[in-house]
């Protein structure tokens, strides 16, 4: 068992969070944390570019990347290298606030590129690319103020448990955001705004979503003999998938769905310092599932040994990670209210 601490007596990760940002938190874990953790960890996130001289956002030919055949990390990487040129080429500079902007953004518009794109075998030029980030970095600007209005509205119900909800309103954020996203995409590639009433658009397709998930478990226990547990987790990434792409996923990725539930159904993921509240466990899960089926999706089958480590250390990063954001967001919350 690791016990991490920061550094300095009777600070906590809030206060380092507070001062240094995520990125202080990440220092203290990879000086603290063992060599093979720490391994895990710091390839968990893509590096970004060091100085020097300037690089094609894709250094490829001109007519754009074959994106068939192209792993999610080499996407991701090509995301961070066309912000961090445009970032250059804007004059700003890199803070760390805006490596750690880079870093999510680049996830997530790389997964939004690799199921449009490299699973379909089709290529990708750099003016498609825009969009992507854009629609990125929308719903990582919605994702904040959607917990906000989700966390308010709870406790103005006095139903608000500070300890536990705070990672739920976020995973619900995340689906509300992500439908959003899409209808922005969808509206820009049109040509057109996005529709004026994207957010109760958004929140009616969740609600509805949420409807259908009790029926759609019990068709997938039928279908593929799964369990309870089992098939409500792929209910809802069967669900989660088409909120985010728009499309229902093959029959082929349903399998992958179904693969990746039952392996995560019996997985035990005890803390060494904590009991883990249900919130956590669905956070852990989904995180490792979709980490898992992108892997599925490229390479045929689950990762195992070191490569399933990986992925593991990856979901209990982003764990940490968005925990501690979730505190200081309720701290500011709880200082504002005190100051009225």
């Amino acid at each position: 068992v690791t016990v991490v601490k920061p550094d300095k007596l009777n600070e906590d990760f809030n206060d380092v969070l507070k001062a240094k940002g995520a990125e202080g938190v990440r220092e203290i874990l990879k000086r603290n944390l063992p060599k093979e953790i720490a391994k895990d960890f710091l390839t968990s996130v893509p590096s970004l570019p060091s100085k020097g001289p300037p690089k094609s956002k894709w250094e490829e030919d001109e007519s754009g990347v074959k994106a068939q055949g192209k792993s999610f990390a080499e996407i991701e990487k090509r995301c961070v290298r066309y912000l961090c040129d445009y970032l250059e080429k804007e004059n700003r500079p890199l803070t760390s606030e805006l490596k750690e902007r880079i870093v999510l953004q680049s996830e997530k518009a790389a997964d939004f590129m690799f199921h449009a794109y490299a699973l379909k075998g089709t290529s990708l030029t750099e003016e498609q690319t825009r969009p992507y980030l854009l629609r990125a970095k929308y719903e990582l600007d919605r994702i904040p103020e959607i917990r906000r209005d989700i966390i308010k509205d709870w406790q103005r119900e006095d139903n608000f448990n500070e300890k536990t909800d705070g990672l739920f309103a976020h995973m619900i954020a995340e689906r509300q955001a992500s439908i959003e996203g899409r209808l922005y995409f969808e509206a820009k590639q049109k040509g057109q705004n996005p529709p004026s009433s994207i957010e109760d658009i958004a929140e009616r397709e969740l609600k509805e979503n949420g409807e259908q998930t009790k029926e759609l478990t019990e068709k997938l226990s039928q279908k593929y003999g799964l369990s309870e547990s089992a098939s409500t987790l792929c209910a809802k990434n069967f669900l989660r998938y088409k909120e985010t792409h728009g499309e229902k996923p093959t029959s082929g990725q349903i399998e992958s769905m179904v693969q990746i539930s039952r392996e995560l159904e019996t997985k035990n993921y005890a803390h060494p310092a904590k009991e883990l509240g249900s919130h956590e466990v669905e956070f852990l899960r989904r995180k490792e599932g979709d980490f898992l089926f992108r892997n599925t999706s490229f390479e045929g089958k689950l990762p195992y040994g070191q490569e399933n480590r990986h992925v593991q250390t990856q979901a209990k990063a982003s764990l940490e990670i968005t925990t501690l954001t979730i505190t200081r967001e309720l701290l500011r919350i709880n200082e504002r209210d005190l100051s009225l």
